[in-house]
């Protein structure tokens, strides 16, 4: 048909933004290495799984709102398994983030602060 394109017709690629999330964990105890690894580790690949979601394109559930309540579950399913525990997770920007076309996620600074 006139209106396809032709198989090697040359594709278009758009940049791409990171938008970095800094992460504050107060109250880790214990505080070992080991905890704080298995934190970051995990904080890191859920945000790495966060993407913009494309209508027609995009499958179901979205995966492009970041929370607050989002991140401190995924800490606090690391810390049980580790048997420690955290008083509070804190995500900025937040509480709420929902990514827009052309943006990805990834991780800023993850903060151990004692209460």
């Amino acid at each position: 048909m006139a209106t396809r394109r032709p198989a090697n017709a040359a594709v278009n690629v758009l940049a791409i933004t990171r938008v970095e999330f800094d992460v504050e964990v107060l109250g880790l105890l214990p505080d070992t290495t080991e905890t704080r690894d298995a934190i970051e580790e995990g904080v890191d690949e859920y945000f790495r799984a966060r993407e913009p979601f494309i209508v027609g394109l995009s499958r179901l559930p979205r995966e492009d709102r970041i929370t607050e309540a989002a991140v401190a579950g995924i800490v606090d399913g690391i810390v049980n398994a580790e048997g420690a525990s955290a008083t509070s997770v804190t995500l900025t920007p937040g509480p709420a983030y929902t990514l827009n076309p052309g943006e990805k996620a990834k991780l800023g600074v993850l903060t151990f602060v004692e209460s």
